[in-house]
């Protein structure tokens, strides 16, 4: 009999991925985030939420720092939004207050996890 084979399971990015391979000026971490997300593109494999692609775009259309226009920001957000896209509900806040909680990070990080 043959194993039955698992299909492979969506890698979630965070904020600070997405920002990395948009930073001109991040050197190894810019060149680590970009072979990443070109891997999961290759493989279809990302997952954002709609808070990391909020969070990307507040972060490269900054003020103090803009990395992109916000127009590109928003084609790039088109993109990232073709993939897995989480939306979280009732049940994912009230676990993330128990993470918030128990783990004391903070509520937007575990909002992420």
């Amino acid at each position: 009999m043959l194993a039955e084979r698992e299909s492979p399971r969506s890698e979630f990015v965070d904020t600070n991925v997405l920002v990395y391979a948009h930073d001109l000026s991040a050197g190894r971490k810019r060149e680590a985030a970009s072979d990443l997300l070109e891997r999961l593109w290759d493989n279809r494999l990302g997952c954002v939420s709609l808070q990391v692609l909020q969070e990307f775009y507040l972060t490269v259309t900054g003020r103090t720092r803009r990395l992109v226009s916000p127009v590109e920001a928003a084609r790039r957000i088109g993109w990232y939004a073709e993939w897995t896209l989480h939306e979280p509900g009732r049940q994912d806040l009230i676990s993330a207050i128990a993470l918030h909680v128990s783990l004391t990070i903070s509520f937007w990080d575990a909002m992420i996890l």
